[in-house]
């Protein structure tokens, strides 16, 4: 006789894993929060990517060093390589949107261009 359909086996997250999701979401926020905020203020483009960088390789040591998270290395290289590009797409957005801010208040395109390079961020 098969055994009954359950559930909660299949959408049950364990607490290692809800530990795992929690830093790699910390770890997006803080990067988030903090490259838009050193580009909001006018920081030096590399302050920001630096400070980027600076978060992924925090992530990476916390998340091989901290006995109650450690990850595999395969795991924790993909999660910071999914980091860095979700950095980037969020670098690239809002550097995309001050220049469609600032194109639609009447500014010189050509004027733009070294800041659409310089805005992409990590990539």
């Amino acid at each position: 006789m098969a055994r009954p359909y359950d559930k909660r086996k299949v959408y049950d997250v364990s607490p290692r894993q809800m530990l795992d999701r929690f830093a790699l979401v910390s770890a997006f926020v803080v990067g988030f929060v903090g490259s838009l905020t050193l580009k909001h203020y006018g920081a030096s483009p590399f302050l920001a990517a630096g400070f980027s960088v600076s978060v992924l390789v925090v992530y990476a040591i916390f998340t091989y060093c901290l006995t109650s998270l450690r990850l595999e290395p395969e795991t924790i290289g993909d999660n910071t390589y999914y980091l860095g590009f979700l950095f980037t797409l969020t670098s690239l957005a809002y550097t995309l949107y001050n220049v469609a801010q600032t194109s639609s208040a009447g500014g010189n395109s050509a004027q733009l261009l070294p800041d659409v390079i310089s805005g992409f961020g990590v990539a």
